[in-house]
């Protein structure tokens, strides 16, 4: 069985729609565009049934249109990415969220790998410019942007679950620049505008004094992880 992702090519809004069958998935397309004008593209192929196509619906209620129908929207293709990592996977006849898509609650978690992979999801979703654009490509310039590996990013962004501690470095840069994005659109919580506060009271002083701006010789996260 194969769950795929598809939409319709002469379709400007771009919605998604994630079913499955029990065949070949080339052949569900050219069933439907019978009654398509156009026909479908497919975005994507996963292993997997009715289970594995429920708990990818589950993790994007937020974006439902109906049916088996999803807007466009970065946390859409976020989810077929954790999907052919292999994020959704089938454990004694049922589905699990191997890898959690992340919720406004983790910008303030006490888990750095919950909050950082929310801040790099919101920076992300920011920097995505739509149909042409891919969420790899979008992420890699938000980790080149801020001198930070892309490898590192995506093993982050796919594989959050086996994570047990996010570098400093990789952190930190997120974090400021999630808060400076989001207190420039009016979306930063108070928390973390006190937290941001705090951090330019702090840095003002180094940076007056010509310190702490240098960039570093390797982007961070190249080194060896914590895990």
């Amino acid at each position: 069985m194969t769950v795929y992702f598809v939409r319709r090519k002469t379709d400007p809004s771009g919605h998604i729609k994630i079913g499955f069958t029990r065949g070949d998935a080339a052949r569900r397309m050219r069933d439907m565009a019978a009654a398509t004008p156009g026909g479908f593209e497919i975005l994507a192929t996963v292993e997997g049934g009715s289970s594995v196509e429920k708990a990818i619906h589950r993790s994007l209620a937020d974006h439902l249109i109906s049916g088996e129908w999803f807007h466009d929207h970065p946390d859409v293709w976020a989810a077929m990415d954790a999907a052919k990592s292999g994020a959704f996977v089938v454990d004694n006849g049922g589905a699990k969220d191997a890898v959690r898509l992340p919720i406004a609650e983790d910008a303030v978690s006490d888990n750095i790998v919950l909050a950082t992979r929310f801040y790099l999801n919101e920076l992300v979703k920011r920097e995505w410019r739509g149909m042409g654009d891919t969420i790899e490509l979008a992420r890699d310039r938000v980790m080149r942007r801020n001198n930070l590996s892309t490898a590192y990013g995506s093993r982050l962004w796919n594989r959050s679950n086996e994570f047990n501690d996010v570098a400093g470095e990789v952190y930190r840069c997120l974090w400021l620049n999630y808060s400076e994005a989001a207190e420039a659109d009016g979306s930063l919580c108070d928390e973390l505008a006190g937290r941001l506060a705090s951090y330019r009271k702090y840095t003002a002083p180094l940076t007056a004094k010509g310190m702490g701006t240098d960039t570093p010789r390797r982007r961070a996260g190249d080194q060896k992880e914590e895990r």
